[in-house]
């Protein structure tokens, strides 16, 4: 009687799948560190690094393909490749270093990338803002990838010192200062009011809402349809600025003939 041997032929069916999954952005930020994670039950891991754990950790500025391979206790194989790219890096540039401002004068802040996300300590979320006052100014950009980048600067208003009104004048009408009003500089757009008082305060000129820097605007050293006494004068002066503000200037004039 012949033998026979029997032999079992066992077939397992492999559903394995290896799937990388990124904890962290895959086109991720200089600044920030990513994770890999390709965790399957019962498996073992085999990464191209040479990693033979679940995770594999990406140091900032690390770019390139990332491949693992599992194998259950089945004997199926997975395999995935994720390609880690790397975000432009992200910077901002709001303005000079530490500005002084002229007063009466804005300062433009920010820049026109509308690809960006902003957001000021201000509480705007414009591409750039306008400054009227002196102070801190910060703002932080984000990206589509969720990149940021920060910035700032420290604002100081330069006072206005170029208000000039004379303080002589001869009005004898010979074609030499024969006029006096208030002079300024590019920062002051308008003059309130001018105004001037004699010795005893009693107004003898006053005039509104002109620009500066005409003397045919100003005085002519007549009074009541006669020439002023020869004297000591004051003169008030209420300016507006190109942002605005108001200052009020005074000082005194001698009228001389």
């Amino acid at each position: 009687m012949s033998g026979f041997n029997d032999f079992w032929v066992l077939k397992t069916a492999c559903s394995l799948v290896a799937d990388i999954l990124e904890m962290g952005d895959i086109a991720f930020c200089t600044i920030d560190s990513l994770t890999l994670n390709a965790t399957a039950q019962n498996g073992t891991y085999l990464w191209n690094t040479g990693n033979t754990g679940p995770i594999q950790k990406v140091a900032p500025g690390t770019t390139g393909y990332f491949s693992v391979k599992i194998c259950d206790p089945d004997l199926c194989v997975g395999r995935d490749t994720v390609f880690v790219a790397l975000a432009n890096q992200l910077s901002i540039e709001i303005g000079p270093a530490d500005t002084l401002i002229l007063q009466g004068n804005n300062l433009f802040l920010g820049g026109n990338h509308p690809d960006l996300q902003y957001q000021w300590n201000t509480g705007s979320t414009s591409t750039s803002i306008t400054v009227l006052e002196l102070g801190n100014y910060a703002v932080t950009v984000t990206d589509e990838s969720g990149c940021t980048a920060s910035g700032a600067i420290s604002i100081e208003t330069l006072g206005m010192t170029h208000i000039y009104v004379p303080n002589v004048f001869s009005p004898n009408d010979d074609g030499q200062n024969d006029w006096v009003t208030v002079f300024a500089d590019q920062g002051v757009q308008l003059v309130l009011t001018f105004q001037i008082f004699d010795r005893w305060g009693e107004l003898v000129f006053r005039r509104e809402d002109f620009a500066p820097n005409q003397e045919n605007n100003g005085w002519n050293g007549y009074f009541r349809g006669k020439r002023a006494d020869t004297n000591v004068y004051t003169w008030l002066a209420q300016v507006e600025y190109l942002n605005g503000t108001v200052e009020v200037f005074k000082g005194d004039l001698t009228v001389v003939r």
